[in-house]
């Protein structure tokens, strides 16, 4: 149990992470970690898929937690899908992206991993047309 990180595709661009229903702090520090080795081992922009079983508990002091955490957000890591498909988990994460003032990645939402995989690859598909008609 705790929380799986992978990458989500062969050319190493989205990374999958899981969090299943039992977790703890702990976990998501060493997944953060796990991420952070992750994006070095490439040379690109990487986005990020995050699934959420369910809530039991929110921890002691989870918005503190949650700020370091997302201060130890790389710089590559560009996009971020948080998918679950209880809207009160997509709720929660809502409100604490609001809490914190906002996230350096850009935060989105699904009810679906295939949802959020088809969110990335629009985005992805936009910023490379808007970056080719820039030049």
């Amino acid at each position: 149990m705790g929380i799986q990180v992978q990458w989500d595709n062969d050319e190493r661009t989205t990374i999958y992470v899981h969090a299943e229903t039992r977790r703890h702090m702990s976990d998501a520090y060493a997944a953060m970690q796990q991420i952070q080795q992750m994006i070095a081992s490439v040379e690109h922009d990487v986005d990020m898929i995050v699934y959420i079983e369910k809530i039991v508990v929110l921890e002691r002091n989870y918005l503190q937690h949650f700020s370091h955490l997302v201060q130890m957000m790389p710089p590559r890591l560009t996009r971020a899908v948080g998918v679950s498909p209880d809207d009160f988990i997509r709720d929660v994460l809502r409100v604490t992206e609001h809490l914190l003032g906002g996230l350096a990645v850009k935060l989105t939402f699904a009810s679906s991993v295939a949802e959020a995989r088809r969110q990335l690859a629009r985005e992805r598909h936009e910023s490379v047309a808007s970056a080719v008609g820039a030049d």
